[in-house]
C-alpha cells in the first residue's frame, strides 16, 4: 500500500486501559492500510478503538489488516464503527476468556476474508451490522466456538456471497437476518445440548444447506429451496420458522413428530396476503393462535377453531390433494359459508404416504368465473397452492399440534 498506519497496542497488563477516540482518514490516503494486529488485553484491562468510529468510507481502497485480539478473565475491547466502504477488513480473530467481552459497532467494508470467534464461559461477543454488500461484497468462512454460558451474537450480515459458517461447542449463538445472494453450508453439528443456536436466513435468494448438532436450535427458512437436516436421534430441539409467503420449498431431514420431543414447524400467520384463516373463514389473530388440528380421511366439515389440517390419505400430487378436498371424497367444508369476494389462506399438511407435506392453500374469489362452490363454504375457485417444507420421512398422521405453531 502507498500509506501503511500502523497501531499496535501490544499487551495491556491487568486494570489497564488503552483508549483511542477516533481515526479518519484524509483523501490523500487512498490506497492505504490500517494495521492494528494483535492485541492482548490482561485481566479486568480494558480496550477501547475508535469509540467515535474508524471513517474511510469516501475514500477509495482502504483497508484494514488482520485483527486478533485475546481477552483475559474479565478484560473488554470495545470498536466503534469500523468504516472502509471500498477496503477489505483481513482476518477478525477474537477470543474471549471467562467474563471478557468484545463489542463491535458496525462495519462497513466490501470484503471480510474470514472471522474467528471464541467466547469461554461467561464472555460475550457482539457485533452491530456487518454490511459487505459494496464491491465485491464477500464475506469468507465464519468459525464460531465456545463453551456453556458464552454468547456471540451478530445483529445481521448483508452481502453478495458468504462463504459459509461453522458453529460449535456449547455456548449460544444468535445470528439475525442474513441478506445475501448465496450463503455457502452453515454447520451446527458440533453445538451440544446445552448451547443454543439461532440463524435467520430470510434474506438469502439462493438454497442453502443448514446441518443442525443437538443445541436447541432455531432456523427461519430463506427463499430458496434449502435443505435442513436436523442432527437423527436428538429430538425436540428444533424450530424451523417461516416469515415469508415466498420461502422457497425446503427439505427437512430428521424431523421428529409426536406430542412428546416434538420438533417444530413456526409460520407468521402475517406473512401471508392476506392473513391464514380458521375453519369458520375468520382471519388467525396476528399475535399467532394455538394450534387446532382437524386430522380428515374423509369428508369433514371444520370446526370454527380449526386451524391446521392434516390429511391422512394418500395422494401423489398437490394437484390430487386438492382435487380431493375441493369435490372429492374428502371434500373440506368451512364452518360458515364463505363470501363470493374473499380471500383466503389455509394451512394444509397432507402425505404422498412416505413424507408430508406442509402447504398453504391460498384462494380467491375474485378472480374466479363461477364460484358456486367456493361461495357456499367449499374450498374451490381461483387457487395457488405453495408448499413451505418436505418432512422427509415424517407420516402425516404421527403429526401432533406440538409440531406447529402459529406466530
Amino acid at each position: 500500500a502507498s500509506n501503511v498506519v500502523n497501531f499496535s497496542a501490544g499487551t495491556l497488563g491487568a486494570n489497564s486501559r488503552l483508549i483511542v477516540d477516533e481515526v479518519n482518514f484524509a483523501g490523500g490516503f487512498s490506497g492505504g492500510q490500517l494495521n492494528i494486529g494483535t492485541v492482548n488485553v490482561g485481566n479486568t484491562a480494558g480496550f477501547r478503538f475508535a469509540t467515535g468510529n474508524v471513517s474511510a468510507g469516501t475514500i477509495a481502497n482502504v483497508d484494514i489488516g488482520a485483527i486478533t485480539l485475546t481477552l483475559a478473565t474479565g478484560g473488554s475491547a470495545l470498536f466503534g464503527d469500523l468504516s472502509i466502504v471500498e477496503g477489505t477488513l483481513s482476518a477478525l480473530r477474537i477470543t474471549a476468556d471467562h467474563s471478557a467481552s468484545a463489542t463491535f459497532g458496525a462495519i462497513t467494508a466490501s470484503a471480510i476474508e474470514s472471522i474467528t470467534l471464541s467466547a469461554a464461559s461467561g464472555a460475550g461477543i457482539d457485533f452491530g451490522q456487518l454490511d459487505v454488500a459494496g464491491s465485491g461484497g464477500r464475506v469468507g468462512s465464519m468459525v464460531i466456538g465456545g463453551s456453556d454460558q458464552g454468547d456471540v451474537n451478530i445483529n445481521s450480515i448483508v452481502a453478495s456471497a458468504i462463504e459459509g459458517i461453522s458453529v460449535s461447542g456449547a455456548l449460544d449463538v444468535t445470528i439475525g437476518t442474513i441478506t445475501t445472494t448465496t450463503l455457502g453450508t452453515v454447520n451446527a453439528t458440533g453445538m451440544t445440548r446445552s448451547g443454543a443456536f439461532t440463524i435467520d436466513l430470510s434474506g438469502v435468494v439462493n438454497a442453502a444447506e443448514v446441518k443442525l448438532g443437538d443445541s436447541i436450535n432455531r432456523i427461519t427458512s430463506g427463499s430458496g429451496n434449502d435443505v435442513i437436516t436436523l442432527l437423527n436421534g436428538s429430538t425436540g430441539n428444533d424450530t424451523v420458522v417461516y416469515v415469508t409467503s415466498d420461502a422457497g420449498y425446503d427439505q427437512i431431514v430428521g424431523f421428529f413428530a409426536g406430542s412428546t420431543g416434538a420438533d417444530q414447524i413456526d409460520i407468521d400467520v402475517s406473512a401471508f396476503r392476506s392473513g391464514l384463516f380458521g375453519g369458520n373463514h375468520t382471519a388467525l389473530d396476528a399475535a399467532g393462535p394455538d394450534v387446532d388440528l382437524m386430522i380428515a380421511s374423509s369428508a369433514t366439515t371444520l370446526a370454527a377453531t380449526d386451524n391446521l389440517i392434516i390429511l391422512t390419505t394418500a395422494y401423489a400430487t398437490t394437484a390430487e390433494m386438492f382435487a380431493d378436498i375441493a369435490t372429492g371424497a374428502s371434500k373440506i367444508t368451512f364452518a360458515t359459508a364463505v363470501a363470493a369476494d374473499q380471500e383466503m389462506n389455509l394451512t394444509v399438511v397432507w402425505t404422498d404416504g412416505t413424507d408430508s407435506y406442509v402447504s398453504i392453500i391460498a384462494a380467491s374469489s375474485r378472480a374466479a368465473a363461477t364460484m358456486s362452490d367456493f361461495s357456499t363454504g367449499q374450498i374451490s375457485g381461483s387457487v395457488t397452492i405453495s408448499t413451505l417444507a418436505t418432512l422427509q420421512g415424517v407420516s402425516a398422521g404421527a403429526l401432533h399440534s406440538s409440531n406447529f405453531d402459529f406466530i
